[in-house]
């Protein structure tokens, strides 16, 4: 059941009563009131059980134990793959507007909840990703410092591998 933000308490009840999952939304609205529950119920997909009484239902919406989700980003994929595997996802909404470059996502497997932003998934992406080449450097350098220093246009090869090094030093 999928509890929307912005739901009133009211509308929560009847989402809840519709999908079977309470008996009667107006018990439902009568305890949440009483037991001063109404502010503290959290938007998001939530699994019941068969029979579950309105404190039980109560209980899992206050706390949030909302249903997790993941995507998986593989090693070894390129930007347009990484793109396409986010934009396939159903549980997630909205397009995606931030600028990405080839090597800014972490491959990794992230959790969300359903209409969970895309944008937010690439933003938790390459804050890893930033976050891993920290701790590999040991330094603070961002992806943006190593493209500014060292030309990606440039071919691999050893004359490149010697102005690698070089830019390494600098950077100590």
């Amino acid at each position: 059941v999928l509890i929307p933000k912005g739901a009133t308490l009211g509308k929560t009840a009847h989402i809840l009563a519709q999908n079977n999952i309470i008996k009667s939304a107006n018990l439902f609205l009568l305890y949440t009131r009483f037991n001063k529950l109404s502010s503290q119920i959290k938007a998001g997909e939530y699994r019941f059980e068969n029979k579950n009484t309105i404190k039980d239902v109560a209980e899992t919406l206050t706390k949030g134990a909302v249903i997790k989700r993941t995507l998986t980003i593989p090693e070894g994929k390129a930007l347009v793959e990484i793109i396409e595997i986010i934009n396939q996802n159903p549980h997630l909404s909205g397009n995606i507007t931030i600028p990405l470059k080839e090597g800014e996502i972490l491959p990794e497997t992230y959790h969300f909840t359903k209409g969970t932003s895309r944008d937010e998934i690439i933003k938790t992406a390459k804050l890893a990703m930033e976050k891993a080449l920290n701790e590999e450097i040991g330094n603070t350098y961002t992806a943006e410092d190593f493209e500014q220093r060292i030309p990606i246009s440039e071919e691999i090869d050893a004359p490149f591998s010697e102005k690698f090094a070089r830019e390494l030093v600098k950077m100590e």
